[in-house]
């Protein structure tokens, strides 16, 4: 249906430029509510898709993806398909209860109902059996997922094959299909969040925020693994306030590949929900301040990286001993573990753009040289100039970018003298480089 509307528009319009383009945004207004309508039947993979294509955004402007699509697809990012309770029942009763016991037998007071709701999996708020008081979230994957994701996979390859976005020296799709598969697989593993869940818990508890007493809502602490003292940093040395960073403790007896029991998060909010912030009289640039703390501590410092911080993963609130403001951080499915080397260039090159964008004279002439010595490091020098504002868009004055090039980001178009051949080429360079990627 679509390639017919499409063949058929542009066929119609014929050589005219201003009537193709017409045709085309004609075009993309009627067939992107079919194609959300088609995630949402389908779910899973469909929805995450759809949320990739949503979040796209930068250099490649629209001639990657379509505003219209993009705009159309945006909804699925906050209002995934919800499945029936009987689906969750089932899943819980293979994972948990060896069979025979479904949600209720091994959970108490669980709400039917979830409070939220994503590509792969669902949350639902309980309590421990027996434990009154122990709030817990438990996150459910969706019922037949891994099977779906095979024949999904499968015909997603099958389309990325048609298609080369960025010219013949990136290839076709196939490759991009196949990491993202690799990253969902990852995140499909409960067991794996889980892991990474008490890694991050531990470095945060242990090196970047002072934890005053027990930090879950009121359950117990027994089964609490204890930091190492011995290379503990000191409370007066950490980079965080105390309290201000919390992440809830995995509950292993009620964890499986498919489902994943934290403790439960009360009164907590989107980072980026300014009204209510303001509401309950947090300042939302001290909330600002202690998320990008966070992430610059847990990356710079240790070499840990979240895969997917976006808004409906950092939240905030207050905390329930000491009323100070509290960031939670969620979903742990995706981390990436930065090598020394990595680590300690990105280290150097931030010190160095920071020199560079203040200092004047010959101590910003060497620092200049220095962030285009090291961004060349990691994507070569055809690119190097536009890498400090990946990393952050601060430092853009660090480097050689000139004002059309921050003109042409501004707009979302590619900078002057840079094709989509020469950010295929970059990408095939990162793949083949895994220490760079």
């Amino acid at each position: 249906e679509a390639k017919q509307l499409y063949t058929a528009e542009l066929e119609a319009a014929g050589s005219d430029e201003a009537k193709r383009a017409a045709a085309l945004t004609s075009c993309h207004a009627q067939i992107a509510p079919k194609v959300v309508n088609l995630c949402r039947e389908n779910g899973g993979i469909y929805i995450k898709a759809a949320q990739l294509v949503a979040s796209i955004s930068g250099g490649s402007g629209e001639r990657l993806i379509p505003k219209e699509y993009k705009q159309a697809l945006a909804v699925l990012c906050d209002a995934a398909p919800v499945r029936p309770f009987s689906d969750v029942d089932a899943v819980i009763r293979e994972e948990l209860g060896g069979g025979e016991k479904g949600a209720h037998d091994i959970f108490d007071d669980f709400s039917e109902t979830p409070i939220a709701a994503a590509s792969l999996a669902q949350v639902h708020v309980a309590e421990i059996k027996g434990k009154p008081g122990s709030a817990v979230a438990v996150k459910v994957q969706h019922y037949g997922l891994r099977e779906q994701m095979a024949a999904d996979f499968g015909v997603l390859e099958t389309m990325g094959s048609q298609v080369e976005p960025l010219g013949p020296e990136a290839g076709n799709l196939t490759w991009l299909v196949r990491d993202v598969r690799a990253a969902i697989e990852r995140e499909l593993d409960f067991e794996g969040e889980a892991k990474n869940a008490d890694k991050t818990r531990q470095i945060v508890r242990t090196h970047i925020c002072e934890v005053e007493g027990l930090d879950g809502d009121g359950g117990d602490d027994d089964d609490e693994e204890p930091g190492d003292n011995k290379t503990a940093t000191p409370a007066s040395e950490r980079p965080m306030p105390k309290n201000s960073v919390y992440v809830p403790k995995v509950r292993w007896s009620h964890t499986r590949k498919r489902v994943l029991t934290l403790d439960f998060a009360r009164d907590a909010f989107r980072v980026t929900d300014v009204t209510l912030l303001k509401h309950q009289s947090m300042d939302p640039l001290y909330a600002g301040r202690l998320v990008s703390t966070l992430f610059s501590e847990l990356m710079l410092t240790h070499g840990w990286v979240h895969g997917d911080p976006h808004p409906g993963n950092v939240y905030v609130r207050r905390d329930p001993r000491s009323y100070a403001t509290q960031l939670v951080v969620l979903d742990h499915g995706l981390y990436h573990a930065l090598s020394d080397d990595v680590r300690t260039r990105i280290c150097l090159l931030c010190r160095a753009s920071c020199v560079a964008a203040t200092a004047g004279g010959g101590a910003a002439a060497k620092a200049r040289e220095e962030v285009r010595k090291l961004s060349a490091s990691f994507v070569g020098d055809a690119m190097a100039r536009f890498f400090p504002m990946l990393v952050s868009p601060w430092f853009a004055l660090s480097g050689d970018c000139t004002v059309a090039d921050a003109l042409a980001a501004a707009r979302g178009d590619l900078p002057p003298g840079v094709s989509k051949e020469d950010v295929g080429r970059f990408l095939t360079g990162l793949r083949k480089d895994q220490a760079h990627a």
